[in-house]
């Protein structure tokens, strides 16, 4: 998802993300992550996101990818209760990768992925 507002993802499964041919180039974050939120390319503006109770099983390079919250705060529904599992590919194998949401300056400094699990993964 690029440059989306008011999503809501809650309670899904998605599986088995096979290698896509033509995508290997490093300047891709996430050619082959089960889910992504505003992490394909720069500039996009991503805002009332939230990304819950879902599971993520067999991609080749990450379950998700998402911005953080803000530290300390644990009440954010940004990105909770996710799971991914038997996440391995070519320069891959995160469960989740959690960048700085660049809509808020605070995140220079600190920002946090919390209340995620993830188990047989590569990296």
């Amino acid at each position: 998802m690029m440059s989306v507002k008011n999503i809501t993802l809650d309670n899904n499964i998605v599986s088995h993300i096979y290698e896509r041919a033509g995508l290997t180039g490093d300047t891709f974050i996430d050619p082959r992550a089960a889910i992504t939120i505003c992490a394909l390319e720069g500039g996009n503006k991503c805002s009332d996101i939230r990304v819950i109770n879902n599971i993520v099983a067999g991609a080749s390079y990450a379950g998700f990818i998402i911005m953080g919250h803000d530290c300390g705060n644990y009440n954010q529904d940004i990105f909770k209760n996710n799971i991914a599992h038997s996440i391995e590919g070519y320069k891959g194998g995160m469960g989740a990768v959690i960048y700085p949401d660049p809509m808020k300056s605070s995140h220079s400094t600190c920002f946090e992925g919390s209340y995620f699990t993830a188990y047989k993964c590569k990296l």
